[in-house]
């Protein structure tokens, strides 16, 4: 009884000690990413900060009155950036090439420009039949570059 009674201080020491330093490092990391927004995007109008699992963090603002979400690694680096669109931003090649796949009967229920590292621009139209959603990501020249039943961002 008295090695429990020992025992249970120091491994209560030892779990507040474990959080703290992934407190100090959640901190640290998001420094480093508000920094990289900040830098990137600087008269953006910040509406939400989003944790992902401690290696993602994403915000949402508004730049020039447009909704846009900001995606980062938890080092600062860009990862990507969506900003949703209308039916006039998106490429004549991509509509064409929507126009003539197999979800052209669906209902089209958002439109987004998303600019990344590996593709300077990709176009994604999410489609909804039924119960069933599809997210289609066109290159600006109408090439389908994926076809989804999930988010691959």
């Amino acid at each position: 009884m008295k090695i429990l009674k020992l025992i249970l201080p120091v491994l209560c020491l030892l779990l507040f000690l474990c959080a703290t330093a992934q407190d100090d490092k959640k901190a640290e990391a998001t420094a480093i990413v508000n920094k990289s927004f900040s830098e990137m995007y600087p008269d953006a109008i910040v509406k939400k900060w989003d944790d992902k699992r401690n290696s993602r963090y994403e915000v949402e603002f508004l730049l020039n009155d447009l909704e846009h979400k900001a995606c980062f690694a938890a080092d600062g680096s860009w990862l990507f950036v969506e900003r949703t669109i209308k039916m006039e931003e998106v490429p004549d090649a991509t509509l064409n090439a929507f126009k003539n796949s197999r979800w052209a009967l669906w209902r089209i229920d958002k439109l987004e420009e998303i600019s990344s590292r590996e593709h300077r621009v990709l176009y994604l139209i999410k489609v909804k039949r039924e119960d069933n959603k599809m997210y289609l990501y066109y290159l600006p020249d109408g090439m389908l570059q994926n076809a989804t039943s999930r988010v691959i961002f």
